[in-house]
Formats: C-alpha cells, structure tokens, sequence
C-alpha cells in the first residue's frame, strides 16, 4: 500500500512539475537510450553522492552505504531514490563538499529520469 501512495505522489509531482515543452525533451531521451547502472548511472552517483560524509560508507557517513547497484536496489525499489533525487530534488544536498555538485544537472536529471523509467536496468 505504501509503495503505491509513493508512486502514486511521485507520479502526480512528476506531472504537475512538468510543461509541455519540458515534458517532450524529456520524453525524448528517454526514447533514444537505454541508461544502465554501469554504464551511465555510476558515473553521476560517482560524482554526486559516493563521498566521505554522504553514502561512500566510510566513518562520517550520513547516509547508507552505497557504493554498488545492490546497495543502490532497496533505496530504488522503495521509491525513495525517486523521491529525493526526481521529485523534492534535495540530492546531492547543499551542504555537498566544494568539489562536488549542488545539484544535478538537467541531462543528469534526465539520464536518472529515464533510467528509473526503463526499470533502472544493472
């Protein structure tokens, strides 16, 4: 039930956010690759979230561990990925280190996007 409401929100979020002209790009990329973990997602969680005081597992993690697309699997099965990362849009966080992004960039965004669309395929 809950993994349904989850979806549920993060649909209804997803379409309210979007415009039309936004919404066609977007669906573009999406039809043109197919992303997989190993190929383009590691990279952006690489450089994005896999750091010392994030989730890179070491002593000062805040986060989960998550340096592998296992680690990765729960967090995205759980729609929670979807909802910090797509949705809210507070990962990475601001307090990120200086060498490290703020936020993602729009073809991040959208690699991610269509990622998670195509099942987020290893």
């Amino acid at each position: 039930m809950m993994r349904i409401l989850i979806f549920v929100l993060l649909l209804a979020g997803v379409m309210l956010s979007c415009s039309r002209d936004s919404f066609e790009e977007r669906d573009t990329v999406c039809t043109s690759d197919n992303f997989t973990y190993q190929n383009d997602i590691f990279s952006i969680i690489s450089s994005s979230c896999s750091y010392s005081g994030c989730h890179d597992g070491g002593q000062n993690s805040i986060g989960e561990p998550r340096n592998s697309y296992e680690e990765w699997r729960e967090y995205l099965d759980s729609g929670s990925f979807q909802n910090r990362t797509l949705v809210i849009r507070d990962m990475p966080p601001q307090y990120s280190p200086a060498d490290r992004p703020k936020e993602l960039s729009q073809e991040d965004f959208d690699i991610l996007t269509c990622w998670i669309e195509q099942g987020y395929p290893k």
